[in-house]
């Protein structure tokens, strides 16, 4: 997730602890609303996000804060310019070594390795940067973080609170699908075959909604999943109706609007705000990587690689393997509240809760979580 924020997010869904070394208060992830609590006392939704290595240039940006868990490769890269942290908040966080030209316009940098390129603080007075410190000075541990993050993706789910959305061919010589759901949280099941080669996305969901897009692999699944070809037509506020041929704004696939970057106001702004693509490690192998240009809403793909092309913005946050690629991406955070399919779990000997809604979701100390199979078909702190 590109920027680094504060937020003011609610810890009422599922909370996973994650041990920093040396750490009174451990880092935790929030399953819910995908807040990370650093030891530090900041809340964290990133932009950018991996448990690995990234690769950012050239000459490109992420308006928000970013972290990565292994070595940053940067030519040029911008980061934090569109969140408002204090200048002694982490906005670009990396777990190992650093390469290239960083520029941080907000916030403070912290690199655990060594940092062999300029790391170019436009802030102003009092922005920051620590370098060599070890896995102490990052305010979590990327591993496990990485580890709640792969629990959480593999419990998203459709449950007794969710509405089970359609997917619908609209105006199929454009290969547009038309998503419908009526719900305040609408689960789509759809599947690789289903997405690749398609041109456009269309969005009917009620303002202020939660949208979980469950993505399963077809049987032909190679591995590889290139969705450059939607380059940005992602559109919400299509009609409050299944999509028909009757009606000619569903069927000619023009129905609604793009949401504009970095702003969260408007109710479209919000529908994007509030989706996320989920790509379960459970379905989903490490070896899988994900191409995308100019998308919209956030994606949830703990063992992906994933490359951002460099024709579009993505708007929204990554939480994935690895990043690559020159594709600018806008801080447009999450605001919704995911929904879990796993069944209810005692709480850890330790007293530590794992709740999520009611529902309970545990992925580490040795409690293995058998998870339901699912139908196939469809940050940035500020001051």
């Amino acid at each position: 997730m590109g920027a680094l924020g504060l937020s003011a997010a609610s810890f009422g869904a599922a909370i996973l602890p994650a041990a920093v070394a040396g750490a009174t208060n451990p880092a935790t992830l929030n399953c819910g609303t995908l807040v990370i609590s650093g030891t530090d006392s900041n809340n964290y939704q990133f932009t950018e996000f991996t448990t690995g290595n990234a690769t950012r240039g050239s000459n490109v940006d992420a308006g928000g804060s970013v972290a990565y868990g292994g070595n940053l490769a940067a030519t040029n890269f911008t980061v934090a310019q569109n969140i408002t942290p204090s200048a002694s908040t982490p906005t670009a966080l990396v777990g190992s070594n650093e390469t290239g030209q960083l520029n941080l316009v907000k916030g403070s940098a912290v690199v655990a390795g060594t940092a062999s390129g300029p790391i170019n603080l436009n802030g102003g007075a009092g922005t920051t940067k620590t370098v060599g410190g070890g896995p102490n000075t990052i305010p979590f541990s990327f591993s496990s973080i990485g580890s709640a993050l792969a629990a959480c993706s593999n419990n998203y789910g459709a449950n007794g609170t969710t509405t089970l959305g359609t997917i619908t061919q609209l105006n199929p010589g454009f290969s547009t699908l038309g998503f419908y759901g009526n719900g305040s949280v609408n689960v789509f099941n759809v599947t690789t075959d289903q997405l690749v080669g398609v041109q456009k996305i269309d969005f009917s969901v009620p303002a202020g909604s939660t949208t979980l897009v469950q993505v399963t692999p077809s049987s032909d699944f190679n591995g590889s999943l290139n969705l450059s070809a939607i380059s940005g037509n992602i559109d919400y506020g299509c009609p409050s109706a299944p999509p028909s041929s009757a009606n000619t704004l569903w069927s000619n696939g023009n129905c609604g609007s793009q949401p504009t970057a970095n702003e969260n106001s408007t109710a479209i702004d919000v529908e994007r705000d509030n989706t996320v693509w989920n790509l379960s490690p459970t379905l989903f192998p490490a070896s899988d990587t994900l191409t995308v240009i100019g998308w919209q809403g956030t994606i949830v793909a703990p063992n992906q690689a994933v490359t951002i092309n460099s024709n579009g913005q993505f708007d929204g946050s990554i939480l994935a393997a690895s990043i690559s690629g020159g594709g600018q991406t806008n801080f447009d955070p999450f605001g919704g509240t995911m929904p879990s399919s796993a069944d209810p779990l005692p709480a850890l000997p330790e007293g530590l809760p794992l709740a999520m809604g009611g529902l309970a979701i545990a992925g580490f100390a040795g409690l293995m979580v058998a998870r339901r199979r699912r139908p196939s078909a469809a940050s940035v702190p500020t001051a």
